[in-house]
């Protein structure tokens, strides 16, 4: 389990993001070490573990947001992780998180660090201000709480 490359890791997050952009979830997850985990903190989210992110994928960002975009505006390298700073564009035109679609669209500064283990990532953690990510999809930020807490117990 030693230290990655910058190119290794820039490797392994390349064919992450190609399964991500082609929102093919089993191309996604083959990416990520089997003990792989997603976590968002302004939501006390986070899953664990290959069968968890799939749902994830699915739940959190495919479904709800087909047309889910990312214009990346900063990318940093460290030992084992990548940083990047992104704006991530979409339209709420599916449930998310089991709440209804509001057909809204938001643009949500985020940062995400990415860490990497065994040739492949080990998982992400994202930041970003979740009352403007609701304020934008006119939803009650409660609501999405409740929801991403319900997705992390199922886990």
């Amino acid at each position: 389990m030693g230290t990655m490359t910058d190119t290794e890791m820039v490797s392994a997050l390349r064919e992450h993001v190609l399964g991500e952009s082609l929102r093919d979830v089993g191309r996604t997850v083959a990416t990520m070490t089997d003990d792989c985990f997603q976590a968002h903190p302004a939501l006390n989210l986070r899953c664990i573990g290959r069968n968890s992110c799939s749902r994830y994928y699915r739940e959190m960002f495919f479904e709800p947001f087909p047309d889910l975009s990312a214009e990346r505006k900063g990318f940093a390298i460290g030992k084992n992780s990548i940083y990047l700073e992104l704006d991530l564009v979409g339209t709420m035109s599916g449930p998310w998180l089991g709440l209804r679609p509001t057909g809204r669209r938001f643009t949500l500064p985020i940062t995400v660090s990415v860490r990497f283990r065994d040739g492949l990532v080990h998982g992400e953690t994202m930041y970003y201000d979740a009352r403007t990510w609701c304020s934008q999809l006119e939803i009650r930020l409660d609501d999405v709480l409740a929801a991403a807490a319900d997705l992390t117990s199922a886990h």
